[in-house]
């Protein structure tokens, strides 16, 4: 099949709704075969060109990355690793994939990020771009800890958390784009604070090895705090925690029981004044996310709880907790196993310790 030509990609675009960006519209079949075949050839769609805020050739993006940075409270070293990694610097890229700009958005994750931080119509603006996109980091940070918000910015975090669980194994891309990135921010972290990060779990994800029987913590990513008060252990890891240290844990990867081990569903009793949280977030619509996973991760223990996203103030700003509430202590320990079993965080909170 013949390259068109510059010239007819050019006749062949169409202006964004709402937005100067221009993109290549193809129909008819054969179209993904055009798109592979234009990017093999180096072709970009083409689209609105953008005057970059900043004097420095080498830097275009600074004010608007410094501008991200604050926002969402992530690092700028963060921004600026995934955007060389995906787009390289251009504000025009496009992958096959149809991957968008300077952060290479998927076109859904940034109907969903543009609706819920306020963003303009047009995905190629680079400010918009790298506002979404750090957005982005910054949620799958707050859900996966560093680095394995690489591997869920890459191939999403379905994908990743499935992969925590022992389903399958990362694609070789993310593996890449996760090896690439890693050594290069290690021992960089929000202002807020460091995520302690499973890295067992994390490692076998990307190599594809069985799911580890007890992910461990490695001890220079944990911080030192006082133990939580009136604090209990059970059987595979999970502990009570008071509501404001939970609060402060925006994830914690608990340590998973033996993959050998079955949880039996307890007897059914009564509804309790237990809960289970499984995360806080800097915003409600991923708490909501967070709690409806949680329950699909179990349902039949988590089918008939209250979903609760209550905010708290702590020293690092303003978190929305994400919780299921009205459970049994049985039935809350045994969900927190599942869900962690899913690649995500869950502690068992006890009606005296909640707020």
């Amino acid at each position: 099949m013949a390259i068109p030509s510059p010239r007819r990609i050019a006749r062949m675009t169409l202006p964004l709704r709402g937005a100067g960006a221009i993109v290549v519209v193809m129909s008819g079949a054969g179209c993904a075969v055009d798109r592979a075949e234009i990017a093999k050839a180096g072709h970009v769609p083409v689209i609105a060109d953008y005057a970059a805020p900043a004097d420095i050739a080498d830097d275009p993006w600074a004010p608007y990355i410094a501008e991200a940075a604050s926002r969402f409270d992530v690092p700028e070293t963060w921004i600026r690793e995934v955007m060389q990694r995906e787009s390289g610097g251009r504000h025009r890229a496009v992958s096959r994939a149809g991957a968008i700009g300077l952060m290479q958005l998927m076109p859904g994750t940034w109907r969903e990020l543009r609706g819920r931080y306020r963003l303009g119509s047009d995905p190629f603006l680079p400010r918009d771009n790298i506002l979404a996109g750090t957005a982005y980091i910054r949620e799958m940070y707050d859900r996966f800890g560093a680095p394995g918000f690489l591997a869920a910015y890459n191939a999403g975090p379905g994908a990743f958390a499935r992969a925590l669980a022992g389903r399958h194994r990362l694609p070789p891309e993310t593996q890449r784009f996760v090896a690439a990135i890693a050594p290069r921010i290690e021992g960089i972290a929000p202002a807020s604070g460091a995520v302690p990060t499973a890295h067992a779990a994390l490692q076998g994800a990307i190599a594809g090895s069985p799911r580890p029987a007890r992910p461990v913590l490695s001890a220079d990513q944990t911080r030192p705090a006082p133990p939580p008060p009136a604090a209990e252990t059970f059987a595979g890891g999970f502990r009570l925690v008071s509501a404001a240290r939970a609060a402060t844990l925006s994830v914690s990867l608990a340590a998973a029981p033996p993959a050998e081990a079955a949880d039996p569903a307890p007897a059914v009793s009564p509804s309790g004044g237990w809960a289970i949280q499984v995360g806080a977030f800097r915003t409600l619509e991923p708490a909501r996310s967070a709690i409806e996973q949680a329950r699909a991760a179990a349902p039949d223990l988590l089918a008939s709880a209250r979903p609760a996203t209550p905010n708290v103030e702590t020293a690092h700003g303003r978190f929305v907790r994400a919780r299921l509430t009205g459970l049994s202590p049985e039935a809350a320990v045994a969900a927190c196993r599942r869900v962690v079993r899913q690649g995500q965080a869950c502690f068992a909170v006890a009606p005296a310790a909640r707020s």
